[in-house]
């Protein structure tokens, strides 16, 4: 059976194809503009017709409305995944569970289902989100701080004077110590979030009182991973995995 796995963020559209045997080691992304567009023919261009559609969405109802019409045609109806107390070996730290993100459930899923040990999971995304697993597949709370491009908006559109260059590409390394503007903000931003991560991991490992592996994904990865004191694995299909295990599991 193939499956359509889809990935709705805060920003972008991303998703892959899973024949039941072997998830692809990266995936499909686009703005919503073009799902806006096209509908489903934009996931025909990437793949074979699917015969079930799983969603982790955090995009809003608007959104999770928009994928459910366009599938209208292919007589599918995605099912989309929601937070629970427990599944998957993984318990929620969560009071509420629900209010924990499904992106943020999935991935501590997926990271559980790899190794069944402790984790430090970081999505460095338009929000930054660390999640902690404990060895015991307990979720032990997490964190959520501005990625790198709100936080240069903030900055940009609560004063006067701070300004981005535009020509800048948007994956440059910045220096260390900038001696422009724009260069400055983009050096701040992007180490203010390796510092983050840096201690919040350093003090849980402290805590908890063993080694913590970083699994890290999101678009700015590129950016923050080569900076971080410690090593890491980027795991791009972390939120994929966490789908496919709990679709799977049949006491989820």
């Amino acid at each position: 059976m193939m499956k359509l796995l889809i990935d709705a963020g805060n920003t972008r559209l991303k998703w892959c194809w899973y024949d039941g045997e072997d998830l692809p080691l990266e995936f499909h992304s686009t703005e919503y503009e073009e799902l806006e567009e096209r509908g489903a023919d934009l996931f025909k261009g990437s793949g074979p017709d699917a015969d079930d559609i799983l969603v982790c969405s955090v995009a809003g109802e608007e959104t999770e409305q928009m994928l459910i019409d366009s599938f209208a045609d292919w007589d599918l109806e995605p099912r989309f995944f929601t937070s629970k107390a427990k599944g998957c070996g993984v318990t929620n730290a969560y009071i509420e569970p629900e209010q924990l993100g499904a992106d943020r459930w999935m991935a501590l899923i997926g990271a559980w289902s790899m190794k069944q040990e402790a984790a430090c999971i970081v999505d460095c995304g338009t929000a930054v989100t660390i999640d902690v697993l404990n060895d015991q597949g307990e979720h032990m709370g997490g964190m959520i701080v501005p990625g790198m491009e709100l936080m240069q908006d903030s900055l940009t559109n609560q004063t006067d004077g701070i300004l981005i260059d535009e020509d800048m590409e948007p994956n440059s390394q910045p220096s260390l110590l900038a001696r422009d503007t724009g260069n400055a903000v983009a050096a701040g931003t992007l180490y203010a979030l390796v510092a983050f991560i840096d201690r919040v991991r350093m003090d849980i490992e402290k805590e908890l009182g063993l080694d913590l592996p970083l699994y890290l994904s999101g678009g700015d990865v590129d950016l923050i991973e080569p900076l971080l004191s410690c090593e890491s694995s980027y795991e791009p299909m972390l939120i994929f995995q966490g789908m496919i295990t709990a679709d799977e599991d049949a006491s989820y």
